[in-house]
């Protein structure tokens, strides 16, 4: 649970104390009166540092407990109208570990007013496929591709599959999730063109993605006809992508957050910069203004 420096400090005076004292009584090999009443003293002030450590503790957790309730109450608030008219997709470039993640940012983006068309999930045997394979071949054989001369075909697959869900032409995703490459929402509409891409990623484990042969050229296929992206991850991903994606697309790396999601809101509606709370990020949130009517789709960055 996350705990600010107050409580770090206090913690680190009680470990050097108790260092201390462990190594006073160490060297404490015969009596000493005027020793044994220093060891007392530092032994009683350690324990009283570390009921002061808990009562901080408990202090925090009831600030943060007050600001996340906040939160939650402003953010509808603050989230009402900014992407009124917008139609919008959500792509995992990996099984996402928190299974609720992708549907708390449809909800985010729909109570900001955006249609929410499609949450596709891309699995392991896309980031896995290789093109000498006979799954491969016979994918190829059916979608009438070929990759060109050099080209990995996971590369070719990411850019039809973000030129179909732009474009609401639904065979290849369809396709693709009949192979097993990709899992498509059982309430999704494919039909339905978007002008913008949520790409979700910060995998577990950095083999579950492919951001090279997968999420740059899904990126660019996006780009090339002026549709938004935004790359967004959870706050405590143990492997933040978000960075190659920085300074190129909007970037949000802190979207299981309330500000995080704010943060995905306005983005999405077409600020740009990268936000959260890492070293990638310029600031926690971009500026926001009164939403005072219905904002018109911003295309491309």
């Amino acid at each position: 649970m996350p705990l600010d420096f107050r409580y770090h400090v206090v913690s680190l005076i009680a470990v050097f104390l108790a260092l201390a004292l462990g190594t006073l009584v160490g060297f404490t090999l015969v009596s000493n009166p005027g020793l044994e009443e220093q060891v007392r003293k530092m032994g009683e002030r350690l324990t009283e540092i570390r009921a002061e450590g808990r009562l901080v503790n408990e202090q925090l957790q009831k600030e943060r407990q007050v600001g996340l309730g906040f939160s939650k109450r402003v953010l509808p608030v603050m989230l009402r109208g900014r992407l009124a008219g917008r139609r919008i997709a959500i792509i995992t470039d990996h099984p996402v570990a928190d299974a609720g993640l992708p549907q708390r940012l449809s909800d985010t983006l729909t109570q900001a007013g955006a249609l929410v068309t499609s949450v596709t999930k891309i699995m392991r045997p896309f980031v896995s496929l290789r093109t000498s394979t006979e799954k491969a071949q016979a994918l190829c054989e059916e979608l009438q591709i070929e990759p060109a001369e050099g080209q990995d075909l996971r590369s070719l697959l990411a850019s039809r599959l973000a030129e179909q869900l732009v474009l609401g032409l639904p065979e290849v995703p369809w396709r693709l999730a009949r192979a097993g490459l990709i899992e498509r929402s059982e309430d999704g509409n494919y039909q339905i063109p978007v002008d913008c891409v949520v790409l979700l990623t910060g995998p577990e484990h950095v083999s579950e993605v492919s951001v090279e042969k997968v999420d740059l050229p899904l990126v660019a296929t996006c780009r090339q006809v002026n549709v938004r992206v935004v790359a967004c991850e959870p706050r405590d991903t143990p492997n933040s992508m978000v960075s190659v994606f920085s300074g190129n697309i909007p970037t949000v790396d802190n979207v299981d957050t309330p500000p995080g999601q704010l943060a995905l809101a306005l983005t999405a509606g077409g600020k740009d910069g990268d936000y959260g709370v890492k070293d990638t990020a310029d600031e926690l949130l971009p500026a926001v203004k009164p939403v005072t009517s219905a904002t018109p789709p911003v295309r491309g960055r």
